[in-house]
């Protein structure tokens, strides 16, 4: 029951408002009252702002609260339990119709419970309308008249539960219209008007579940809009309009089927897009810009699809890795970074703990924050020559770390400690390594860049291969274990003790012995030959790679001959014939080299008829095509594993023996010569 005193002031208030109305001038027939009427549920509502030409009303929270802004429910007896909004209510003997949900109409109304049906003459959900309202335990149905859903309109009403419409009337949704609304448990779908979906209109609604569509309607998706909106469990696509994706769907996890994406769209940033099973992009969009994506875009003949999480070798046109590219993709066991990639972003590559070697090409210039970060089976990484800056975390946590071939000319770190979502950002770019022993500095190193090597207590042995030392910057190797070693080229000792005189090494050790350099097998691919066929270390060594006609070069690696998960950077690949030179390491090596047929990239068929399945495989693949003469196996090393000549229409072979990863298999027959990927999982 309202007191006297709160009904005078609201007499006061309607008519000064009715008074400064009619001095603006605000037009004629708008008679601006407040009353109150009674629901068919038995609750009292308040409305205003009566109309007297449309005979329309708006409908309200009984009381102004100058203090914060807001119209409360303060002194009033707010409504409980099951509510039917009307359509229209009489006053004075007059019909109103409701047009209009107003700002803050329900806003901490806690115990209303059940369904919300929202009638069909309403045009406008105020900001701030149903928020907080959190008793609800059914169904939110909207009117099929809606317009605007305001800010925060349904903001925490984590109640509701099934389905949620967007009408096709809508046309903006509203930031935070929806966020923190968890109940949900069935689909989401957005009619086709909507033009706008605010930042954070959906946020944190992690109940949804089934295939999202963004209609073409919509041109604007702002920030967070979808975040952790892990429900999803089908496809995403997005309309023809929108141009620019940011942040939208971090945190959006759940989505398994296809990534639709249409004609406009010209980046998409902080999606996992590794979760899709395909990527569809409209034939008439030719500007996606798969810099701020996850991996590349291969053109096929009527589409363009996104290579997945499953896939190795990410094409030769990419120059950007983006955010979360591949984060949590256990799966991926081995990559491929070509050299046209520059920049690897912020956890790209975070918890892949399928990976067990990383090589960094020269081309890369940035490695983001936690971008490898605890990758549970990396044991070798290899740094290209170009890094400028490697950020915090960018290698921490991965336990079973115990090699790095250093070969940047110089590495920024601005150290950092901070938490974000449950990611710990160390201080140094190796910190929580536990297990690495050893760090291999390339010759072509200028400057060690401060704090890289931090905490990295576990470390030594360092192995400096340059006939001149690098700069060491503060900090460089502050927490490196007194009774390390560290292993100088033959005649390099009194260098390096003279430039690195407070190196925390106990001991720095020439090393004058020779070690073998070996050819790995290359099938029918062409031949390599090194200029020596033993080298000390630090001696720089040239091979000679020449494919056979019909071929071309791919790949070249240089291996530890006792552990090839132990690669020597060696650089350009994808050439033709040509000789190219390494730094010899402190142990026998391989050199090895990956060809294809000239002309073919890989899973073309050059016109041929060729068809190899299951693939993925775990065991048997079978290859049928006509007249087949010899086929060809290597892994991603370059390591053939078969290689010899067949006759007949089919072909079989048993992948049981060979580990989980990806294989080139060259099928040449009567008619040609085709290479197809085959995915072997475990």
């Amino acid at each position: 029951m309202q007191t006297k005193s709160l009904q005078t002031k609201r007499a006061l208030r309607t008519a000064l408002l009715v008074l400064l109305l009619s001095v603006a001038g605000m037009g004629k027939g708008y008679a601006y009252y407040s009353f109150s009427a009674v629901c068919e549920t038995g609750q009292t509502l308040y409305f205003s702002y009566t109309n007297t030409n449309t005979h329309s009303v708006a409908l309200v929270a009984p009381n102004y609260n100058y203090a914060t802004g807001h119209n409360t429910w303060e002194g009033y007896t707010q409504p409980t339990g099951n509510i039917i909004l009307p359509e229209t209510v009489e006053y004075e003997g007059v019909s109103y119709t409701v047009i209009s949900i107003y700002k803050d109409a329900f806003y901490g109304c806690t115990n209303l419970k059940g369904n919300l049906n929202v009638p069909n003459t309403v045009t406008e959900i105020g900001e701030n309308a149903f928020r907080g309202c959190r008793g609800f335990t059914g169904y939110l149905t909207l009117s099929e008249s809606l317009r605007l859903i305001g800010k925060d309109a349904f903001r925490d009403c984590s109640g509701f539960k099934g389905d949620l419409t967007i009408p096709n009337s809508v046309i903006t949704i509203g930031e935070w219209a929806f966020s923190g609304c968890s109940g949900f448990t069935g689909s989401l779908t957005i009619g086709n008007s909507v033009t706008t979906i605010g930042n954070s209109a959906f946020s944190n609604c992690s109940g949804f579940t089934g295939s999202l569509t963004i209609p073409n309607s919509v041109t604007t998706i702002g920030v967070s809009a979808f975040f952790k909106c892990s429900g999803f469990t089908g496809s995403l696509t997005i309309g023809n309009s929108v141009t620019t994706i940011s942040g939208a769907f971090s945190g959006c996890t759940g989505f398994t089927g296809t990534l639709s994406i249409g004609e406009s769209l010209r980046s998409l940033d902080g999606l996992p897009m590794h979760q899709f099973s395909h990527i569809m992009v409209a034939s008439g969009n030719t500007q996606f810009d798969s810099r701020n994506n996850c991996d590349a875009i291969i053109e096929t003949s009527s589409n363009k699809l996104l290579v997945g999480c499953n896939n190795t070798t990410i094409p030769n046109t990419v120059t950007s890795i983006g955010n979360d590219a591949f984060s949590g993709c256990s799966g991926l066991t081995s990559i491929e970074i070509p050299n046209s990639v520059t920049s690897i972003h912020d956890r790209a590559f975070l918890k892949c703990s399928g990976l067990t070697t990383i090589e960094i090409p020269n081309s890369v210039t940035l490695i983001g924050e936690s971008a490898f970060n605890g990758c549970e089976k990396l044991t070798t990484i290899i740094l290209g020559n170009s890094v400028e800056v490697i950020k915090s975390g960018a290698f921490a946590s991965n336990p079973r770390l115990n090699m790095v071939y250093y070969n940047i000319e110089k590495a920024l770190d601005a150290p950092t400690t901070y938490f974000n979502n449950d990611v710990d950002y160390g201080y140094s770019a190796f910190c929580g390594c536990p297990n690495l022993t050893t760090i291999h500095i390339g010759s072509e190193v200028k400057e060690i860049g401060p704090n890289i090597f931090k905490d990295c207590n576990t470390v030594h042995f360092v192995v400096a291969l340059g006939p001149t030392p690098a700069v060491l910057d503060a900090g460089a190797f502050s927490d490196i274990v007194d009774n390390s070693v560290l292993l100088v080229s033959c005649g390099k000792r009194v260098t390096y003790y003279s430039v690195w005189n407070m190196f925390p090494f106990n001991n720095i050790i020439e090393d004058c012995d020779t070690y073998g350099i070996n050819v790995g097998a290359v099938g029918s691919g062409g031949t390599i030959t090194p200029s020596v066929t033993e080298a000390q270390m630090g001696q720089e060594v040239q091979i000679t790679i020449t494919p056979n006609p019909g071929m071309a070069l791919v790949s070249i690696k240089v291996v530890n001959a006792n552990d090839p998960t132990q690669i020597i950077p060696i650089l350009p690949s994808g050439k033709a014939a040509s000789t190219y030179s390494f730094t010899m390491p402190p142990f026998e090596v391989v050199v090895m080299a990956t060809f294809k047929s000239s002309g073919a990239s890989v899973d073309e068929n050059n016109s041929i008829e060729v068809a190899v399945y299951p693939n993925p495989t775990n065991g048997l693949l079978k290859i049928e095509a006509e007249n087949i003469k010899h086929i060809s196996i290597s892994n991603m090393l370059g390591q053939v594993v078969f290689d010899g000549k067949v006759g007949g229409d089919a072909f079989e072979y048993d992948f049981s023996v060979q580990k989980a990863g990806i294989y080139l298999v060259r099928i040449e027959t009567a008619s040609g010569v085709a290479v197809k990927k085959v995915s072997i999982t475990r």
